[in-house]
């Protein structure tokens, strides 16, 4: 084999190992990794994935401002949580798009590509109901992460307000459609908990082991139908609620 095919087969062999590097960098040192790296690609995979920022030092400052003005977020101290939620639903749905482009992407991204969803959808309930009960002079905020919960308060609310307003009631075929998608988040993830830890506080693994496959898409699509449903009840309860204020 001549020099000129050796340098080619070691880089190709540096890019797929830097591939499963990439993704077991922070559990496993560049030594224990379980694949053999030839000595010639320990280098430039050091390279590559850990030296290509600096190591953490006690005096860095996380949240701050910088000059470049462009890259700076501004958090609202008086957000009204839109901010929060939008913030959750548009990155899953950038997760998604990005693993549907990349199908290298989508075993990884699938857990906070649903997380995401699904907390986005936890603090809609959240900010509904405790619109909708300001509105209906009870006032209250819910807590919990259970969302079969959350709905089942959330639910009788819908038409309650729309009865106080004088408005139409919510048709019955979305709310049990909303209902039906609610039944199979909780049936796989109950206490928000499954999607962000592999264990169980009972030392079970979170997900089922007949859980085999999930299409990201087909999530991603049935999730953004739902938030743009919750979308809607959300910011009519909104306008009902400004409406009442100014009077």
């Amino acid at each position: 084999m001549t020099r000129e095919e050796t340098s080619q087969k070691e880089l190709q062999f540096c890019r797929n190992a830097k591939a499963v590097y990439c993704f077991n960098w922070r559990a496993v040192c560049l030594n224990r990794i379980s694949i053999s790296i030839p000595t010639s690609c320990k280098s430039v995979l050091r390279n590559l994935v850990i030296s290509r920022l600096p190591p953490p030092r006690k005096h860095d400052v996380l949240f701050r401002f910088d000059p470049e003005w462009w890259t700076n977020a501004c958090p609202n101290p008086f957000s009204d949580g839109r901010e929060y939620r939008e913030g959750y639903r548009t990155a899953a749905l950038s997760l998604a798009i990005q693993a549907c482009q990349d199908s290298s992407l989508l075993d990884v991204y699938l857990y906070p590509t649903i997380f995401l969803y699904r907390h986005y959808t936890e603090l809609t309930f959240k900010e509904s109901i405790f619109t909708a009960t300001d509105l209906l002079g009870r006032k209250r905020y819910p807590h919990g992460h259970n969302l079969k919960n959350l709905w089942a308060e959330l639910k009788p609310l819908l038409n309650q307000v729309c009865e106080h307003a004088n408005y139409p009631p919510f048709p019955i075929e979305d709310v049990e459609g909303i209902e039906a998608y609610i039944d199979q988040m909780h049936q796989l993830d109950g206490d928000g908990a499954r999607f962000r830890y592999l264990w169980t506080s009972k030392k079970q693994r979170s997900l089922p082991s007949d859980l085999q496959q999930v299409n990201i898409r087909i999530v991603a699509t049935a999730f953004e139908m739902l938030a743009d449903y919750l979308d809607g009840v959300a910011s009519f309860f909104d306008s009902l609620f400004q409406a009442k204020s100014d009077y």
